[in-house]
């Protein structure tokens, strides 16, 4: 269960969509709610014409903005609390990145939410550009949230129901999401379902050119049974009453495979880790994980795991085999 709850807002009604699924939550796990709003001054700089362009600040502005946007945060907040959630709010100024990533630290959140718009990318989060990169800063899970329309959701249905669909590649940056999925699931009672994709193996064609590939059935059927006992063996790290249950899909596309059957089959909600490690093109949230994120409606539990995380993976892989 969790004990810290951190929401990153930007002052928009739209961002504020993230707050009865927040509400929920915490209400869900007893946990702490924080809500914050980071206000950037370099935002409100305007530029002086004349030969020489220099930035120039109205205090003005920049005071009466800081003041809506915290009057605005506190609102919110109390708003929740007055409902029987502890929630506080604060507005920090800085760079947003690294503001939000020192405010997780300070308030020792356990996971952030947010809200996305559905299909358009992690590039157009409501928050911005920076909010993909706070998602390759974050040290805990961030929870995306995909409200869909201008309407509070009816009681009860805040939070996604039945079963998180969970997707892993076979590597232990996959598998480190393995934990905070469970404690999500955990928290909200829902059912596990572990997913991987196994590329069919191709061989060129010398007679067509290196270009023309073939793909093998045998060993298409080989790696897909490597694949399913793969994820036996993972299910077996949890505990649960009933086991998660296990899909294999073959595709040379994972992030195809994932989107056409999470459609035909309507997961609550989809878990998938990011490496994270420098510029987002590097990022398998910027190839699998965004594509899926632009090509279905569920909202969507992302981490990003840590050196030590992955490290910790390995050595228990290592000691297994």
């Amino acid at each position: 269960m969790y004990q810290s709850i951190m929401v990153a807002l930007d002052g928009s009604e739209f961002s504020a969509r993230s707050l009865p699924a927040a509400a929920a939550l915490a209400r869900r796990s007893g946990a702490a709610l924080h809500l914050v709003v980071v206000f950037d001054p370099s935002a409100m700089l305007h530029f002086a014409p004349g030969e020489a362009t220099l930035p120039v600040f109205d205090s003005h502005i920049t005071d009466a903005r800081c003041s809506d946007l915290r009057l605005w945060v506190e609102e919110q907040a109390a708003s929740i609390s007055n409902t029987g959630v502890p929630t506080n709010g604060v507005l920090l100024e800085g760079t947003v990145v690294e503001a939000l990533a020192e405010h997780v630290m300070t308030t020792s959140a356990e996971i952030v939410i947010m809200t996305t718009h559905g299909r358009s990318g992690l590039d157009r989060l409501r928050l911005g550009s920076v909010a993909s990169s706070f998602l390759a800063r974050s040290s805990v899970p961030v929870f995306l949230v995909r409200p869909a329309g201008p309407d509070a959701p009816a009681p009860g249905r805040e939070l996604p129901t039945g079963r998180m669909l969970i997707t892993l590649d076979g590597s232990a940056f996959a598998e480190s999401m393995l934990p905070h999925a469970a404690v999500f699931a955990e928290t909200l009672g829902m059912s596990l379902e572990l997913l991987s994709v196994a590329e069919p193996v191709a061989a060129p064609i010398a007679l067509f050119g290196a270009a023309t590939l073939a793909v093998d059935d045998f060993v298409t059927t080989d790696e897909e049974s490597d694949t399913r006992r793969y994820l036996v063996r993972q299910a077996q790290q949890f505990s649960l009453k009933h086991p998660p249950k296990i899909t294999v899909l073959v595709d040379n596309s994972a992030a195809r495979a994932i989107v056409t059957y999470v459609r035909q089959s309507a997961p609550g909600i989809i878990a998938i880790a990011t490496h994270g490690r420098s510029a987002l093109a590097r990022m398998i949230l910027g190839s699998v994980a965004d594509k899926v994120l632009q090509g279905v409606e569920q909202p969507m539990l992302v981490y990003r795991p840590s050196e030590e995380d992955v490290s910790k993976i390995e050595a228990r892989d290592a000691q297994r085999s």
